[in-house]
């Protein structure tokens, strides 16, 4: 059987992965999804020198890493060993911290401006676009996290609940003013959807601004603790104080309550600026 599995090393930004991958022969059927033709993908991380700046030579790339990863637990080292040094890729990642801190609402609210190329137009307020944002679009979050695959699933839920909002408070209108708004013009009822939609998104945005600050607060302090830095204050601190705290002498209940606690945080349910959604929570459901 496959085997799913995610290990972080004490330094140099060092993590292994790997999950099980259905392999496909010439003979096997496109159906076929026994789990006897499993192979394993995984990815690593790292900042060392030694190994991004290999030359990009496979076989040194290759050597690299089983020097790097010799002392990690199996089946880390066989692994690697046994993939071609041909399939095995490497490319830069980068993360950027406090990066939900620079997202702005002016996103979402394109305002009117002249037209640049024809001089005697004007944008109409109705003409604006409507900018909506899915994932990790507007932001960066750690790339080997999932964190912006997730995010895009939240934001594909939300945006199609904001859609769903807006044609149901203007049907109710319609509804309830019905001598009215059979009489207004068609480009007003428009517009008047565009706006709907519009403040709806701006509400979006406030909810999601909030989600991922604190996702990045969450991570940071998670990647802190398990991924301390040597010759800094907090990496001695984490690996000398906290850690074995944590190990040795918290007892589990409170470090299930702990835990619980950051899950929550991370998903914007906790926090005095949190943003309420109609089920009550700070979540993006």
């Amino acid at each position: 059987e496959g085997m799913s599995f995610q290990t972080w090393g004490k330094g140099n930004s060092m993590r292994f992965a790997t999950v099980p991958v259905p392999l496909l022969s010439n003979s096997s059927s496109s159906n076929n999804k026994s789990t006897d033709n499993l192979g394993q993908v995984w990815f690593v991380t790292t900042d060392d020198t030694s190994i991004t700046e290999s030359n990009h030579n496979p076989v040194e790339q290759k050597e690299s890493l089983l020097k790097a990863f010799s002392k990690w637990h199996d089946p880390i080292y066989d692994l690697i060993q046994s993939t071609p040094a041909e399939d095995i890729l490497m490319e830069r990642a980068v993360a950027h911290r406090h990066s939900a801190a620079r997202l702005g609402g002016h996103f979402y609210k394109v305002s009117s401006s002249p037209n640049k190329t024809h001089h005697h137009h004007h944008v109409k307020k109705e003409d604006e676009p409507i900018l909506c944002f899915i994932g990790d679009a507007d932001m960066t979050v750690d790339p080997v996290l999932a964190q912006g695959f997730t995010i895009a699933m939240e934001d594909g839920a939300d945006v199609a609940k904001c859609v769903e909002k807006t044609f149901h408070k203007l049907l109710v209108l319609q509804q309830t003013n019905n001598t009215t708004t059979n009489h207004r013009p068609h480009q007003e009822q428009s517009f008047a959807l565009i706006e709907a939609l519009r403040n709806e998104f701006e509400e979006r945005y406030a909810r999601k601004q909030h989600r991922l600050v604190c996702l990045l607060r969450a991570t940071e302090l998670v990647q802190t603790l398990s991924q301390p830095k040597s010759g800094t204050v907090l990496g001695f601190l984490a690996s000398s104080v906290v850690r074995p705290i944590t190990k040795y002498v918290t007892p589990e209940f409170v470090k299930k309550h702990v835990f619980d606690w950051m899950m929550r945080y991370s998903l914007g349910m906790i926090g005095k600026e949190k943003v309420k959604s109609d089920d009550g929570g700070g979540n993006m459901k």
